[in-house]
């Protein structure tokens, strides 16, 4: 099948079918449906020994995942952003927090199923359920736009200062990059454990009111975004500790690609050859301009 065929035929694809599954219950192919969102950058990898059992891939109509299993949060979010994503009628007043719909339908138990996380879920735990690819990046579509709110694309922050501070003005200047770029492709993620940063969230647990109740939800110590550019090849990265910051401090945070994946496992850009992996995972990049 040529790219080009994989391309319209994810035009014309629904983020999720209820008919054919494979053997863990969730649609088959995700990366093959999910193909024009990877194409610039690959699929991220995982490092080293790893429970394939523990990672269950998601297809939606605006972004791929990676679901942990584990700590029941995503290990990545892959995004392509065009700038036609960034203005149209979606609105997200109108949109709400819920289950993963292909999460739930693969459980077999509905909302009890051991890998459903729901809004409640955070009721109370004082962390913000954050975006990590954010609603503003699928305002061209109110269905993209509720899409967003699934709970497989959450995880707790920290709410003033944070997810609704730094957070939310990286979210924004990745934006401003996409409307002067055209494109970008956008990769973020929670990072279990960050020993350089010095967070009270360390070793913090959010216990749970759906699914599997004897099963928590790790707090995550720091959080990555990476954005590439595909023409001329460039890529940024961020590390912010999961804690209260200030906004303005945010190009304190840049980072390489190869700093997060010795933290995370990922191996990002994986359609590269290793020598291009290394000019674009190495280099820290200065702050682009607006």
């Amino acid at each position: 099948m040529t790219c080009r065929t994989v391309f319209l035929t994810l035009i014309f694809a629904a983020a999720f079918s209820a008919g054919a599954t494979g053997d863990d219950g969730f649609p088959p192919d995700p990366a093959g449906r999910c193909a024009r969102l990877h194409a610039d950058t690959g699929i991220p990898a995982y490092k080293g020994d790893f429970d394939a059992d523990e990672r269950r891939m998601i297809c939606h109509a605006g972004y791929l995942l990676s679901l942990n299993a584990e700590t029941l949060l995503p290990d990545w979010v892959l995004e392509s952003v065009p700038k036609i994503n960034l203005s149209g009628p979606g609105d997200r007043d109108k949109s709400s927090f819920k289950p993963d719909p292909q999460v739930v339908a693969s459980s077999g138990k509905g909302r009890d199923g051991p890998l459903v996380v729901c809004s409640d879920d955070y009721t109370g735990s004082g962390f913000d359920r954050g975006h990590q690819a954010p609603a503003a990046d699928f305002k061209y579509s109110q269905e993209r736009t509720d899409e967003s709110f699934y709970m497989t694309n959450m995880a707790p922050q920290i709410g003033i200062g944070f997810n609704r501070g730094i957070w939310r003005n990286l979210e924004t200047q990745v934006r401003d990059w996409t409307e002067l770029r055209g494109k970008l492709t956008v990769i973020t993620g929670p990072v279990e454990k960050a020993p350089e940063f010095d967070v009270p969230v360390r070793g913090k647990l959010m216990r749970r009111r759906c699914g599997d109740r004897e099963k928590s939800i790790a707090v995550p110590e720091a959080f990555y975004k990476i954005v590439y550019q595909d023409q001329p090849r460039r890529v940024i990265a961020f590390l912010l500790p999961n804690v209260k910051l200030d906004w303005h401090e945010l190009p304190n945070y840049r980072t390489t690609v190869a700093h997060i994946e010795d933290l995370t496992g990922i191996d990002f850009f994986t359609r590269f050859s290793l020598r291009d992996q290394r000019v674009l995972e190495t280099t820290l990049a200065p702050m682009w301009a607006r």
